[in-house]
């Protein structure tokens, strides 16, 4: 069930559920949502029912932030503290653009409480030609115990003309060899009207 505020804009979700001890739907989470000036999400918050206390209850929160092209430079992830009674950051993603608005960079970190540092998770990296066309998509995973980043797989497109894909090669990382091998290949075929 969606609810809209008076700039038509989605500002309340409520999710419900068919609750298979009872069979009666129940409402499971709601989702409240914030708009900054340029009416973009700047924050949604959700919310589960707490049986316990008999009402609704903060779980989950998500930030987002904005470069000056409107794009979203980083979302960060809050878990609700009950005993602190406050937001813990859970996780975080910033991102990068290039000079067209196309993502460059979205690198993923997970917030330690124990340290109270951001712990690279992974990294997902882009390359597009000069009509904006992704060309290669590369999927790093950071290792922990030496502090590095690693491949994990790695996507190369081919284009027919200026818009249209004719070829992607898949690669994955092979632990025994220690290199991306190709591990797939799908090939896109267009009538004389460059339809698929």
């Amino acid at each position: 069930i969606n609810k809209w505020n008076e700039k038509g804009h989605l500002a309340f979700t409520k999710i419900i559920q068919m609750n298979n001890i009872t069979n009666v739907l129940d409402s499971t989470d709601n989702i409240v949502y914030s708009y900054n000036n340029n009416n973009y999400v700047s924050h949604l918050i959700f919310y589960y029912w707490n049986s316990e206390r008999g009402g609704w209850a903060e779980n989950i929160k998500h930030e987002n932030e904005y470069d000056k092209n409107l794009n979203n430079t980083k979302t960060t992830s809050f878990n609700w503290n009950e005993h602190k009674n406050e937001w813990v950051p859970n996780y975080k993603t910033e991102m990068t653009y290039d000079d067209k608005q196309n993502l460059t960079l979205s690198c993923m970190m997970n917030f330690d409480t124990i340290s109270t540092n951001w712990i690279n998770s992974s990294k997902q990296l882009y390359e597009f030609d000069s009509f904006s066309n992704k060309i290669l998509f590369k999927y790093l995973s950071w290792n922990t115990s030496y502090s590095n980043w690693e491949n994990s797989s790695k996507s190369i497109y081919y284009y027919a003309d200026t818009a249209n894909i004719a070829m992607e090669l898949s690669f994955s990382f092979d632990s025994n060899s220690n290199v991306l091998g190709i591990n797939g290949k799908t090939i896109y075929e267009f009538d004389d009207n460059m339809r698929q």
